[in-house]
């Protein structure tokens, strides 16, 4: 069986080890959503889905999707936070996740803040 459901975990520990995101966002890295009264800038992360895949060996792993946002205030801080989040996992070989690769850069402006969304796939083996 292949951890990928915990991967949300792998992705926390990743982004809250990295000190050049901290100098941007400190402790502001959140699952699936904020707290109401935090400041910005800050991240949210989340896994979009898992896929399961085998071959006629029995090798099993798991392709998996996340998503993961910056959210600022200011437009270029978002830019430069997701090119520190693109950095940390894209290419990357963490653990039992490989392969993984920026998929999509989105943005957008809501409530008062600039939002870059950045959505990465990876393999995960057991």
């Amino acid at each position: 069986m292949v951890d990928s459901i915990l991967i949300g975990k792998i992705i926390y520990e990743k982004l809250t080890q990295s000190e050049e995101l901290k100098e941007y966002v400190g402790e502001n890295i959140f699952p699936l959503v904020a707290e109401e009264s935090v400041t910005y800038p800050f991240v949210i992360f989340y896994r979009n889905s898992i896929r399961s895949l085998s071959n006629k060996d029995g090798f099993s792993e798991d392709e998996v999707s996340f998503s993961i946002l910056t959210v600022s205030d200011r437009y270029t801080q978002t830019l430069e936070i997701a090119n520190i989040i693109r950095g940390i996992f894209e290419k990357q070989r963490i653990g039992n996740i490989y392969n993984c690769k920026l998929e999509n850069v989105d943005e957008d402006f809501a409530e008062n803040a600039f939002i870059q969304l950045l959505t990465f796939t990876c393999r995960m083996t057991n």
